[in-house]
């Protein structure tokens, strides 16, 4: 992470926030919100205001299943903060342990599994 020049992250992931902030070539960007049990993630209608106030160049998200579907999460709260995302973003990447046969995604440019 220290190669790069101006990277700034918005996110609404603790561990992730708490992670970057150690690299001082990275404007960081946390948003608040209602903070689930077990999720250490900031949700909610206030993470999703904060969120929709950005234009992203690539936009990281996880999941934790795929198929032809689409994607899923472990929780409402969790996917309905980032479906009703409206960051504008060049690109977007999906991010999954578990990984079935993606068939069709609409918006997805970019899948990383693990």
């Amino acid at each position: 992470m220290q190669s790069y020049k101006n990277l700034r992250v918005i996110t609404n992931g603790i561990e992730i926030a708490r992670q970057l902030n150690n690299y001082d070539n990275i404007t960081l960007f946390f948003c608040g919100g209602h903070i689930d049990y077990g999720t250490n993630s900031a949700l909610g209608d206030f993470a999703i205001h904060f969120i929709n106030n950005f234009h992203a160049d690539i936009c990281f998200m996880s999941c934790r299943g795929l198929d032809r579907f689409g994607a899923y999460e472990a929780n409402y709260n969790q996917a309905f903060t980032k479906t009703t995302n409206d960051c504008e973003c060049r690109s977007y990447c999906i991010i999954s342990r578990f990984f079935k046969s993606l068939i069709r995604v609409t918006i997805l440019n970019y899948l990383i599994t693990m």
